[in-house]
Order: C-alpha cells, then structure tokens, then sequence
C-alpha cells in the first residue's frame, strides 16, 4: 500500500470513529512542548507522522465524516500495539493545511449534530477575523481552548518559535464565546498582568473566561532556557492568597484554576485516598510506589503508620513529577532499590501501584510495559494496583483548594497526627465538642444519636494546623490552641463518616473502638462475630489505628 492509501485509510477510520487526526509532528513552534522529545526518550515510542491536509485528502475525509453522520473531534491519539507506543503531537488544529472555508465545514459539520467542542490552539496560526466568524456562524458550538501562555511581549518570543503578539492575542480572546485560556505563571507581577489582560478582553465581549495556571516544566533535553524560565516561576503560595483575597475583582471570570502542584491534589483528595486504601486493606508492613510529586503529602496526611511511601523519579530527567509520566521501568528500579536498602528484620507486605501509571489503552506505560512486566520482574512479591478514579485525574485545583493546601502547616499537622505526648493530646482535647473522643489515630469522633432507621451515625474529624490565620483557607471550625509553647489556629475538619446498622452492630463497634476491648476477644464469640469484627476493622482502618493494630 502506498503512502497516499495508508493516509486515506487512516482518515476513513478516523470519520468513522468521530475523530480527526492531526498532523504529527506538530509544527507550531511551542518551546515547551515535552511531548515532541518523548520517541527520543523512550524506545518504545513511535511519533506518528500524519502529514498536512490537502484539497483532495481534506474531501475524502469530509464525505467519509458526512457518510458515518460523525463529528471531527481533534485528537492526538496514543496507543499500544505490537510492542510499540504510537503517540501523536497535540497539534494545533489551525496549522494543518487548511484554508479558512475548511475550517469553517468542520465547524458547520459539528455545529449540524449539536455539538459543542473546545478546539485547543496556542493562537499563533488563528486570525481573530477567523475566530469571529466562526464564533458569529456558530455561537452554540464554536468554543476555543486558548494555550495562551503570557501575553508578555518579552516572555512570547521565550516560548514560541513562530509567535503573535501579546495585543493581538488579546484581540483573539475578545471575538470569543466562554474562552478558556491555559497560562503559565511566570512570576506573581507578570501573571497578575495576564490576568489583567484577560479581564480587559472579555470585558468587550461580556464573555467569562475559564483560566487555568499552571507551571512551567521542562524535560532533559529542552536546554538550559527552558530550566531558567521554570526558575522565574513565583511560589504558587502567593498567588493562590491573593487571587483568594482579591476574588472580587476577578469575579468576571468563570473560573480560575491552578494545575499545581501535585502535593495539593493529594491534600485535596486525602479523604478519598484514605478510603482508596482502606478498600485494598493497606496495611502495615505494605509499600506504596508513587511520584516524588505525591509522595510527601502521603505521607505526611494520607498514610497509617507502617506503611512505606516510595517516591519514584521518571525518565524524563526535568520537572516532571506526575504518576502518568512513570513507566514500569522506573517502578522496577524503584522495588530493586527499596529491597536493597529494607532492613531484613521489617517485613515486607505488599506492593501498591497506581494504576495510572498504565495509562496507555490502559494497559501500558509510557515504556511499552505493562503491569504484569512489573510483576513478573518479581515473581515473590505480592502486588495490588490501585485504582485511581478518573475524578481525581481529571480534576482542576479552585484558587481555595491552592490556598488551602499552601496555608497549611504540613510538619505541625503531621505531628499532632502522630504524636501522643500530654502536649499534643492537649491541643487536640482543645478541639473536642461534649460527647466526642479522640481516637488512638488522634481524629476526634463523634457517635450521633439513633436514627429513626435504627442505624447510627459515627463522623470523624481530623484537625489541620494552618500557616498563617489572617486569611482562613480550609474549610472547617476554627479553634485556638497551645503547640510548641505557641498560639495557634488550628481547623477541625470531617475526614469520613459512617453508618452502624442494627444494635448488634452498634454494640460491637462501641466494645471494639470505644471500649477497646481486644479484637481477640470479641472474635472468640463465634463466626458471626469474628465476621462482623474484621467488617468493621477494616471500615474504620486509618481512623482507629489502635483496635486495628491490635488485631
């Protein structure tokens, strides 16, 4: 088969899958862009070569789109097949060989089946007369996801090859409907600027932008001015306070975000990772692998004692420090070195890995690796793979859950969750209600009244030690206490909640956690009962460290 036909091979699949491929390698000109280096990095991976659209192949593919009654969705596909990893540039859709009236038949085609779809350009290749015809013609469905970057005329040249200035893409975001702007913060006065800039665009339109800041990562082969510009980034800390104070004045936008740093997300979703592992019955002696980014938080908030959190570097040898950049060739490094440095006299428990790392046709990493290379590497051990929700991988940082996580006082936090010196119980005594106790995993709980069902409510709160309290962050009841010798603020806050069903639950749950009565004991009642106890260890592991560990 030729060329030619395997293009237009390629183009059938795609309209008949509602997808439009985009040429690969992406020829924009983003400085930034790690995914360009990615076959050079890793062997495995193949960058497609998907040329640019001409009048012939652009008809072909149009007909074949109107025959199988699909939208063109823009997509860079990567997948696994035949031991390669085949990944396409996420590549401009504005720089593909097509002329203004094919763009706009793509645009009617979509607008036809009712379909809205964000197009995702840096803007450097769209005309704004482009934009706003498209945008008047379609007002429905046309929407565009802006990697703006900086509106900064000094820092555009830095980032791009081929670039606009920043006062013509300001025109850009005032033809547009609901934009949403990608940013990097590049320094606290110059990322204030860009929002300035956005303000004043959307301003003649009337529109509310959706912005998202992010920060600036480079890999080992971007050069040194890559590295230098990451390094003007501000702390995030000072952003996320100012952009909380001062949220009135942005209150034209739909949404700002923050995309780092990973820490925060795992300080965000801590309740759900605490239920994560008390779903796969983490326990003492177990090893959690995971990216240098997330592991500090987890351990410091989301870890019962006696679990291990190893923090695994990725290959790409720059900033990056996300679960979906690491391959099981890191993982297998990773386990070789934790058995050379473990002690023989800790016993080793399980493996746990997020499944995220296999994220390609959710079966292999970036490697072309799988899972199951990690575990026959180690045919003795034993692994789990956890389970990642997608609403967590997807999520976006609000400017409140940025500030919460930067106001909050990790190591003092840490310590009053772990210690259990006449200090820190006195602090954390300063936080009980009437009626409530701590547990020996220094949360307080509260045993509710009985519900009509006959059921009982049992809610758990954890208590987080804040930075500063001139500006409150997480959401919670406030209280002062003594620690260290110091006054400070501390916030109580829900960490899970649970029903007791039935009064034979309820009794046991108030011997076993409570009453503390051993968990032996109670199991020696009969089957039955010996059921019901290991139900409830393992529902309230992390909060009720002690019963468990006695256990």
């Amino acid at each position: 088969m030729k060329r030619g036909d395997e293009h237009l091979a390629l183009l059938e699949a795609a309209a008949d899958a509602g997808v439009m491929p985009l040429r690969s390698p992406c020829p924009a000109g983003c400085k930034f862009c790690y995914e360009y280096h990615m076959h050079k990095i890793f062997p495995a991976v193949k960058l497609a070569k998907i040329p640019t659209y001409d009048d012939a192949s652009f008809d072909h593919y149009m007909d074949e789109l109107q025959h199988a009654g699909q939208i063109a969705f823009p997509v860079s596909p990567v997948y696994f097949d035949d031991g390669t990893v085949h990944y396409s540039s996420m590549s401009d859709p504005f720089v593909q060989g097509l002329s203004d009236d094919q763009i706009m038949r793509l645009a009617g085609n979509n607008d036809a089946r009712g379909k809205r779809l964000y197009l995702s350009t840096p803007g450097n290749f769209l005309e704004p007369a482009l934009a706003k015809r498209l945008t008047e013609a379609y007002p429905d469905t046309f929407r565009l996801g802006l990697s703006a970057m900086s509106f900064d005329e000094e820092m555009r040249p830095r980032l791009f090859k081929r670039y606009v200035s920043g006062a013509k893409l300001a025109e850009l975001v005032s033809v547009l409907r609901a934009p949403r702007l990608y940013m990097l913060n590049l320094g606290f006065e110059r990322t204030l600027a860009d929002l300035e800039v956005i303000r004043g665009a959307v301003a003649k339109s009337g529109e509310r932008a959706s912005v998202i800041i992010t920060y600036l990562h480079y890999n080992q082969l971007h050069g040194q001015d890559m590295a230098d510009l990451a390094k003007e980034a501000c702390d995030f800390s000072e952003l996320a306070a100012y952009l909380v104070k001062h949220r009135e004045r942005y209150e034209s936008f739909a949404d700002i975000f923050l995309h780092s740093p990973p820490d925060a997300y795992v300080f965000r979703f801590r309740n759900m990772l605490r239920a994560l592992l008390r779903r796969y019955e983490a326990r003492a002696g177990d090893v959690i692998f995971t990216s240098r980014g997330a592991a500090p938080m987890m351990r410091a908030l989301v870890v019962d004692e006696g679990i291990d959190v190893v923090d695994v570097s990725d290959s790409l040898g720059g900033t990056t420090s996300f679960t979906t950049s690491l391959t099981s060739t890191n993982i297998i490094a990773a386990i070789e070195a934790m058995l050379r440095e473990r002690r023989a006299d800790r016993p080793l428990g399980r493996i746990l890995l997020p499944s995220s790392i296999w994220w390609i046709n959710r079966t292999h990493s970036l490697d072309g690796c799988s899972f199951e290379d990690v575990r026959g590497a180690f045919p003795d051990l034993r692994f789990e793979l956890i389970d990642i929700p997608m609403e967590m991988r997807r999520y976006r940082l609000t400017i409140d859950d940025g500030h919460a996580y930067h106001n909050l006082d990790v190591q003092r936090t840490r310590a009053l969750r772990r210690q259990r010196d006449a200090e820190t119980l006195a602090a954390l005594g300063a936080c009980l209600d009437e009626g409530e106790s701590l547990t020996d995993a220094n949360f307080i709980r509260r045993v509710g009244d009985q519900l009509a069902s006959g059921s009982q409510q049992v809610t758990y709160f954890e208590v987080l030690v804040e930075r500063s309290d001139e500006l409150p962050a997480t959401v919670g009841e406030r209280r002062a206490v003594t620690i260290a010798g110091e006054p400070r603020t501390v916030v109580r806050t829900q960490a899970y909640a649970a029903r007791l069903n039935g009064s034979a639950q309820r009794e046991l749950y108030q011997q076993l956690f409570v009453e503390r009565t051993p968990a032996a004991t109670l199991r020696a009642r009969g089957p039955e009962v010996a059921a019901e106890v290991d139900k409830l260890l393992r529902r309230f592991a992390g909060v009720e460290r002690a019963a468990v560990a006695s256990a």
